[in-house]
């Protein structure tokens, strides 16, 4: 089983999810990917209509845990019934 690991660190205006890719047995290379706050005011063709008015910070870890997935292989079925979603618009409650 080929194994995968990745480190993500938050920074001022998002998260930086890094990782080493193997080139051959004696070298690798550092990778980087920033998943960036930014806010939605309206709908538009390319924004997933359930993050328009989402917090700029929830935009960003929604977009890292979508990058999360796609680094360790777990695909998006475009006709799957059990794919990945996240969703910021309910009440939630306090865990102690």
């Amino acid at each position: 089983m080929e194994e995968y690991s990745c480190e993500i660190t938050k920074a001022d205006n998002g998260f930086i999810l890094k990782w080493k890719e193997e080139i051959d047995e004696e070298t690798s290379k550092n990778c980087y990917e920033v998943f960036e706050e930014k806010y939605y005011f309206s709908e538009d063709i390319f924004v997933d209509k359930e993050l328009v008015g989402v917090e700029e910070e929830k935009v960003a870890f929604t977009d890292l845990v979508y990058g999360l997935a796609k680094h360790f292989n777990i695909p998006y079925e475009k006709y799957g019934d059990k794919n990945l979603r996240i969703s910021w618009d309910k009440k939630g409650h306090k865990i102690d």
